[in-house]
């Protein structure tokens, strides 16, 4: 696929409503270990509040940068410190797709890259175990690096992905519920736009 559109984010932002509904309560037990033990139930409602909206929108008249918004302003309703890191996360993304319709694979790779810095900025890397920065800033170096080698969105994102990966599958040994999450995020998104 050489580019995407309002359609197919629609379509990533439901698959990952469902991973997270999925591992919702396995991202609660990662969570309990260091944390409060509710980021499964944080990633679940806001997924599951951004798929109820998106699908109200009439996607012909939606540009993708948009839906970002909308995952935004979801976040911002939700008080928990993931919640906020990824409330100013995809506001950055939307703005980088600002005006768009369709998106090919630098356009996606600047939206992604503003995630991971907006995640950067306001997150901290893991002291034990890999997490939400940790993730994205890997994931995202990747995506650019196989970009600048001619790749396709498809390409990038199984490079992004790649990162999180052993030879038998996902590999979320060494991580926390929040780099967990980010990896089942980086799935979805390989699997409904490449």
């Amino acid at each position: 696929m050489t580019t995407i559109g309002t359609i197919q984010f629609i379509e990533m932002f439901s698959e990952i409503a469902v991973a997270m509904t999925e591992q919702r309560e396995w991202l609660c037990g990662l969570d309990g270990v260091d944390g409060d033990g509710d980021h499964g139930t944080t990633m679940d409602r806001a997924f599951s509040e951004i798929e109820t909206t998106i699908a109200s929108l009439n996607p012909a008249k939606t540009e993708a940068g948009a839906l970002f918004d909308v995952a935004a302003e979801t976040f911002l309703r939700i008080d928990a410190a993931s919640a906020r890191l990824y409330a100013s996360a995809f506001r950055r993304a939307g703005s980088a797709l600002l005006g768009r319709k369709r998106v090919d694979v630098g356009d996606l790779g600047r939206a992604l890259s503003a995630l991971a810095t907006a995640v950067n900025e306001h997150g901290t890397p893991g002291r034990r175990l890999r997490n939400i920065t940790d993730i994205w800033l890997t994931a995202i170096n990747a995506y650019r690096a196989r970009e600048e080698a001619g790749g396709s969105i498809g390409d990038c994102l199984n490079a992004a992905l790649a990162t999180t990966k052993n030879s038998s599958g996902l590999n979320f040994n060494g991580m926390d519920a929040g780099g967990a999450s980010a990896t089942l995020m980086l799935r979805a998104m390989r699997d409904a736009l490449a």
